[in-house]
């Protein structure tokens, strides 16, 4: 029996099995196809950042810094649910490094969103009411961005931060458990991240999370090997492994995909365009897949079998230039093979958010304002696509 619950109104879904058009068994060959958009309040939204799913509460949020909120989407419908923490953020800052809302998280028995600000603090949210319950410091300058937990805690990331580093916070108690500094202290002895810290993720296989290092000790345009990081809930770094920048330019996503499995997605060079597939066993290189770079947050979705990849900065050449693109990204994680890229339009470093729900295999993708694409209700105002896979007329 499906059991439902609400908070506030909002309809809650535990356990529904939904299965829609690109569910469990879809074919390798598939592409991406807008089933629905979302405007929230049909404002503007050209400043964003994280986007989260909780499909066992129906729930995706966004953070926008906009609209100084984080909006929460009932994920059944489609439709928006109320803002979070209204106007509570600093906003749209000098640059992204300094603006907030950043990254978010659901937690606390699906009652909280964790989401980072612009001034080195996070915010808790009632996810009822979207009241501020508690703001709470990191201790940096910068904002916190990429958030991941484990249940028990969550690990936060300083990226702007010299040196970048990550904090852990018990759920229960909102209380620091340990931080890691990513230059020698975290990385060894004369190692330092030299281009921030970018997204992590829990690996239930490993018990342990792991976070995506673009560049170490190199000249901060991505032009040294960067680092794939295991450490643990304690805080305490258990391997660094080498991401060779043969296989990939500056990996900032990651996604948790099938054994022993985990992408990373790759910023990418003008001439070299792979995004690569780490063993989470060993840190040795899994699979390269060729003309999939350009990600900042990537995402999997294990009903589906496949990453989506946010490629707002996609180049399908080598000399880049007017054919550079925003893209959607589609793999096969049995495979780790690309089917067909979704196109948004001209290339703008924004369009760097995605996340899926294993329910309905909706794969969310905001679009920034001001930008001609024709997706949206207003390009003026951009919105969030909701897009599903279904079958596709060839690989790309």
């Amino acid at each position: 029996m499906t059991r439902s619950r609400k908070l506030g109104g909002f309809g809650l879904v535990a356990g529904a099995l939904v299965m829609l058009v690109g569910s469990a068994g879809a074919t390798v060959d598939e592409s991406l196809s807008v089933v629905a958009t979302i405007s929230p309040n049909n404002a503007k939204m050209s400043s964003f950042d994280i986007g989260f799913v909780d499909s066992a509460v129906s729930a995706y949020i966004l953070a926008d810094r906009t609209q100084n909120a984080v909006h929460l989407i009932n994920t059944q419908n489609n439709t928006l649910v109320r803002e979070l923490g209204q106007n509570a953020f600093v906003g749209v800052g000098a640059s992204s490094d300094t603006s907030g809302p950043d990254g978010v998280l659901i937690v606390n028995r699906h009652k909280e969103v964790w989401a980072g600000d612009g001034n080195s603090t996070f915010k808790v949210l009632d996810i009822g009411s979207g009241a501020v319950v508690g703001t709470f410091s990191t201790g940096g300058t910068k904002r916190v961005d990429e958030m991941c937990t484990d249940g028990t805690v969550v690990a936060m990331t300083n990226n702007a931060d010299s040196p970048p580093f990550t904090s852990i916070w018990n759920i229960r108690s909102k209380t620091r458990v340990a931080t890691i500094f990513w230059d020698s202290r975290g990385l060894g002895t004369g190692k330092a991240a030299t281009d921030g810290a970018e997204q992590c993720q829990w690996d239930a296989r490993q018990n342990s999370f792991f976070i995506a290092i673009p560049e170490v000790n190199g000249d901060g345009t991505n032009s040294a090997d960067g680092a794939f990081v295991q450490f643990n809930s304690a805080g305490q770094v258990l391997n660094v492994y080498d991401v060779p920048l043969a296989s990939c330019v500056g990996p900032q996503g990651m996604a948790v995909g099938p054994s022993p499995q985990v992408l990373l997605g790759c910023a990418g060079s003008p001439t070299n365009q792979n995004t690569v597939v780490m063993n989470d066993t060993n840190g040795a290189v899994y699979a390269t897949i060729a003309n999939e770079a350009g990600n900042d947050m990537v995402d999997y979705d294990p009903t589906t079998d496949h990453y989506h990849l946010a490629r707002g900065n996609a180049c399908q050449t080598s000399a880049c230039g007017s054919t550079e693109t925003a893209r959607v990204g589609l793999v096969d994680a049995s495979t780790d093979t690309a089917d067909s890229d979704f196109v948004v339009g001209p290339r703008r470093s924004s369009d760097h958010s995605v996340a899926s729900d294993p329910v309905t295999n909706n794969v969310y993708v905001p679009v920034p304002g001001g930008k001609s694409t024709g997706l949206c209700p207003s390009d003026a105002n951009g919105c969030i696509l909701v897009l599903r896979a279904g079958p596709g007329d060839g690989d790309e």
